[in-house]
């Protein structure tokens, strides 16, 4: 604790207090000028579940319907609307598919719309797909027959 007073022997305001991160390789922050501040609210996008501002990240095992779980997600985010009955927050959403090529997100797009009862044209400026199917950072190994876990020469 002495060696980091001696290199900053005054307290460094936090980020919140209008400290440029942009001329910071980090914004360091003293826990201590929260003493007299009420504690913030989370904001939440999907109510419980997904923090606003924060990057989601969705696993599970193959061919457990993560990707369509996904883009309908990004849809009720996007559209403001219920997510399986859980209220969203809506706002432009990006969804970035690894897996599905442009002609699946469109099949699936319609008919997750159609579900919802959603328009394509309301998805206007709120909704961004992005296909990465085959890029060389989306598909480091090819199983090939099965039997060998070679890179590819991509």
């Amino acid at each position: 604790m002495n060696s980091f007073r001696q290199a900053w022997p005054e307290p460094v305001a936090p980020i919140a207090t209008g400290a440029d991160p942009a001329f910071q390789a980090y914004a360091v922050i003293d826990p201590s000028s929260w003493a007299t501040e009420a504690t913030p609210e989370r904001q939440w996008r999907l109510e419980g579940w997904i923090p606003d501002r924060q990057t989601t990240y969705l696993t599970g095992p193959g061919s457990a319907g993560k990707s369509l779980l996904g883009q309908q997600l990004a849809t009720c985010i996007a559209a403001g609307v219920p997510f399986m009955g859980i209220p969203t927050t809506g706002a432009p959403t990006l969804y970035l598919s690894c897996e599905d090529d442009p002609n699946e997100l469109h099949r699936r797009q319609k008919a997750i719309c159609e579900g919802l009862a959603v328009r394509l044209a309301d998805l206007s400026g709120t909704l961004h797909l992005i296909s990465d199917v085959g890029s060389i950072a989306t598909a480091l190994f090819d199983r090939g027959d099965g039997d060998d876990d070679s890179p590819r020469d991509k």
